[in-house]
């Protein structure tokens, strides 16, 4: 998969599917991807990419601003878990403020681009303290 995508992916991933076993609803209804829907939906998002003008691009924005590059799609995000048409995605190429490999939110009824977690074991974190009954806040990060 790091071949295909150009990028090292976080360890936390493999680690993840280790240990959670994909299309299990564990996290409130979504499950894993496993990791050929992983690359497959990865891919469906890279040829979409490769396919649009710069322009039709960049009509979304991050949330909060400078964490996630402001575009509809990017061949470095990975995505990890689906619900309806959206994705929670690994930012391999985040905006100025974020961090590789934060968990960011996209979709095509997404007009943001919001941050979900500042990294994928943060994110398990939260699901867990969620799952817990404990109120917890994704954004800002």
């Amino acid at each position: 998969m790091e071949a295909q995508v150009g990028a090292p992916l976080p360890l936390e991933l493999g680690a993840l599917l280790e240990r959670v076993r994909p299309g299990d609803p564990l996290f409130f209804g979504s499950a894993l991807l496993d990791p050929a829907e992983l690359l497959r939906h990865w891919t469906v998002h890279r040829d979409v990419y490769e396919s649009m003008e710069l322009a039709d691009l960049k009509q979304h924005i991050s949330s909060p601003r400078g964490y996630v590059y402001p575009v509809y799609t990017c061949p470095r995000w990975v995505p990890f878990l689906e619900k309806g048409q959206a994705f929670l995605c690994l930012d391999l190429v985040p905006g100025k403020k974020g961090n590789y490999g934060q968990v960011i939110a996209m979709g095509e009824d997404l007009d943001h681009r919001p941050v979900i977690a500042p990294s994928l074991s943060r994110w398990v974190e939260l699901c867990t303290r969620k799952a817990a009954g404990e109120h917890v806040r994704v954004l800002p990060v």
